[in-house]
């Protein structure tokens, strides 16, 4: 089974966070569990998709633990998803941390790399923490963004 066939069969898409897989699955569980059937026909055809849909949440919950040991600022808190949205978001804004940055980054392409993962981490921010303090600023500097990659687009023409 692999992970877009879990995602299908959970109804969830590829930017699904973990509390919406949880709750996904919840569903489907409520929905197949064999004591709501009356004919044992019906119980044993449910205690086999009852079986598929554990197999898909154990394959998606190792989906993502994999995923958050292999990024860990998605793993933690509203803090580290803003903290590394703001590191992609400096590279391009902040002139000064460009002077001391290792690597310059000089193309538009570049440039416009670094932006969407900030906005990537921004918006995971802002999905999985919406009553977080750094919301407004998020925000903010999304607007910022969206003005760079209107720039950009002009730029590469």
């Amino acid at each position: 089974m692999t992970i877009d066939h879990c995602r299908v069969l959970f109804g969830i898409s590829e930017s699904a966070t973990l509390q919406q897989v949880k709750d996904a699955y919840r569903k489907r569980v409520k929905q197949h569990h064999p004591d709501q059937f009356a004919d044992d026909e019906d119980k044993l055809k449910q205690t086999g998709i009852l079986g598929s849909i554990n197999e898909a949440y154990r394959i998606l919950l190792e989906h993502y633990r994999s995923f958050q040991k292999k990024d860990p600022a998605t793993a933690g808190s509203d803090y580290n998803l803003y903290k590394k949205g703001l590191e992609y978001y400096q590279i391009y804004f902040d002139s000064f941390f460009q002077l001391f940055a290792k690597r310059k980054v000089k193309t538009a392409n570049e440039k416009t790399a670094r932006l969407k993962r900030a906005v990537f981490y921004f918006n995971k921010l802002m999905q999985d923490y919406p009553g977080s303090e750094w919301v407004n600023d998020v925000k903010e500097k999304l607007k910022d963004i969206e003005k760079a990659m209107h720039y950009l687009r002009d730029e590469k023409r």
